[in-house]
């Protein structure tokens, strides 16, 4: 989920369905905007979502789920 991806260093959650977490959150972020290492944001993404990082985890996937079978 949302969870494991976002943190202190790339953003902040908000609580399902609260709009005056929204409210909150959004301040927050603009006030602290400036924190935020855009570059770092960006490189730890692609790093978690290239293809090759998705192609190996449902290679492992697959193999895991098919390894047992003849």
């Amino acid at each position: 989920g949302v969870q494991e991806l976002v943190h202190e260093n790339n953003g902040l959650t908000v609580s399902v369905r609260n709009t005056e977490d929204l409210v909150e959150k959004m301040k927050q972020l603009i006030s602290s905007y400036a924190q935020y290492n855009l570059e770092e944001i960006a490189e730890e993404a692609a790093g978690q979502f290239q293809y090759a990082t998705i192609g190996a985890a449902y290679h492992k996937l697959y193999h895991d789920l098919f390894s047992g079978r003849n």
